[in-house]
């Protein structure tokens, strides 16, 4: 009797293993299409534009104006070292060395480049910013 118990555990423990048994799950490959899909950010006065792999937008509204914050989401290629820029950040000086870059979008808006230019030195003489500007073509 006790031959035929054993057995019969066996037996049922050889059938009940695969439901008992589980896979590790093996991380996403760095090739995978899902995670290489670039992102698209659409502005509150309908701005888009596509981001690269490896890069995200953060927005703020200050009164009718919104700023655009683009960074990369990590100091690595690998995303170990995650990159949270503060807007206190975005200065002139730090834009190429933390390779960040700033879109101000506001309603309206400036009619052509030459308002552009105009209002961009404007608010680069106030600020007392060293820059030169010149003009292409």
């Amino acid at each position: 009797m006790k031959r035929h118990l054993a057995m019969l555990i066996a037996g049922l423990s050889f059938v009940a293993a695969p439901l008992f048994a589980v896979e590790p799950a093996t991380p996403p490959s760095p090739d995978d299409p899902e995670e290489t899909v670039n992102a698209v950010f659409i502005g509150r006065y309908g701005e888009s534009f596509e981001l690269p792999h490896g890069w995200t937008a953060d927005a703020e509204s200050n009164g009718l104006t919104e700023i655009v914050y683009i960074h990369r989401k990590s100091f690595d290629d690998s995303g170990l070292k995650p990159f949270h820029p503060k807007p206190s950040d975005y200065k002139l000086d730090r834009f190429a060395t933390l390779g960040l870059l700033e879109l101000v979008v506001a309603p309206g808006g400036l009619r052509g480049l030459s308002d552009l230019r105009a209002a961009k030195e404007k608010e680069l003489n106030e600020t007392g910013a060293a820059f030169n500007s010149s003009r292409l073509g």
